[in-house]
């Protein structure tokens, strides 16, 4: 329904021996149940709000023509701001950081505060963003039956309202092929967030194009690059809780590369996996395609692509024959498996905060002393 400081190794390896008592003191995402958007209430022109479906429930606001939406935060303070200048963000509001990292335990800076005056900085020229609001699901082991969360349109405030109910069945994406050519290997990654995973033995690096023809990402020897200008960013940032704020996403730009990782590939959440017919289609829970959708790639100067179909499939469904998975290659494979490196970006991420809250406190004992 769409409704108008420690070495690398160290800190990755307890990373995974934390993930679940992290998890469990922030949430464990939506592993089985759907969340639903029922009305904006009242209905208003030019505001279009939907859910992306995943372990983590996701909502995406889009504006059109001279609407300005603002979404408030707990408080009632705005985070997030969607109209003609593109997507701005409060950088004084702590949900910006919070519900920019699927766990909702992201770092605060202490300028960011409840009753902070807002700083508003430009994020994105487009007039769409998709946000963690963790309204939708609690900390720890609380769970929500329904929702709401209040936004404000020009002058006027209105509510969204929805529900979180089991779900029909599981999101999973079947690729037609996993050689894109020799030496490139694709593979899906179905939680905690549909993905794709491209990893390139070849001694040349093979460009992703993102959804506006842009190159996203460059994939080679020298590791894995991305695109920040890229509409595709967004998504890959929030998973692995990269700044937002120090670029603006603006497909027409020049690109401006950063480098994430050091291997030949890279996992990332593509906003084409779940177009908005997929989107409307799972919420009103019909089994079966959701989505037919190709991803291109340049590889050695020539244009391919990366093609597949989003299904749902009920949870008892038995084992279907279809197209083989391309399993990892194992040299150099490191941390990053088929289907877990979304998980374990996320445990890094929680045991980097972790470790560096412990660090901070012994510090503070030996300055003590």
């Amino acid at each position: 329904m769409i409704a108008r400081l420690v070495p690398a190794a160290t800190t990755a390896a307890v990373a995974l021996s934390l993930i679940g008592a992290a998890g469990a003191s922030a949430h464990n995402g939506h592993e089985g149940e759907r969340v639903v958007l029922e009305r904006v209430t009242p209905p208003v022109d030019g505001v279009g709000l939907r859910v992306i479906p995943g372990a983590f429930g996701k909502l995406e606001l889009t504006t059109s023509g001279a609407t300005v939406a603002r979404v408030l935060g707990a408080s009632g303070e705005p985070f997030l701001r969607i109209g003609p200048r593109g997507v701005e963000a409060n950088a004084a509001a702590p949900e910006w950081y919070q519900d920019n990292e699927p766990l909702g335990i992201a770092k605060v800076p202490p300028a960011a505060r409840r009753g902070a005056p807002a700083r508003w900085i430009r994020v994105s020229t487009q007039r769409t963003w998709g946000w963690f609001d963790h309204r939708l699901h609690p900390a720890g082991s609380g769970a929500v039956s329904s929702w709401s969360v209040p936004l404000a349109v020009g002058r006027r405030r209105v509510v969204a309202v929805g529900r979180v109910e089991p779900a029909a069945g599981a999101v999973e994406l079947r690729l037609g092929g996993g050689r894109v050519a020799p030496g490139v290997t694709v593979t899906a990654v179905d939680q905690p967030a549909s993905a794709l995973r491209l990893r390139n033995e070849r001694p040349t690096p093979v460009s992703v194009l993102g959804p506006d023809g842009e190159v996203f990402a460059r994939i080679g020897p020298r590791g894995a690059e991305v695109n920040v200008r890229s509409t595709a960013w967004q998504a890959t940032a929030q998973y692995r809780a990269r700044d937002l704020l120090s670029s603006v996403i603006d497909p027409g730009a020049k690109p401006d590369f950063l480098l994430i990782g050091s291997a030949p590939e890279l996992i990332w959440p593509d906003p084409r996996l779940l177009p908005p017919e997929a989107l409307s289609a799972y919420e009103e829970g019909r089994l079966g395609r959701l989505a037919t959708w190709t991803v291109p790639v340049v590889v050695g100067g020539a244009r391919r692509a990366i093609s597949g179909t989003t299904l749902l499939t009920a949870a008892s469904e038995p084992a279907r024959a279809q197209p083989p998975r391309a399993a990892a290659p194992a040299a150099g494979g490191g941390a990053e498996s088929e289907g877990g490196g979304l998980r374990i970006a996320i445990a890094i991420v929680i045991g980097s905060a972790l470790i560096s809250g412990l660090a901070f406190k012994l510090r503070r004992r030996r300055s003590r002393c």
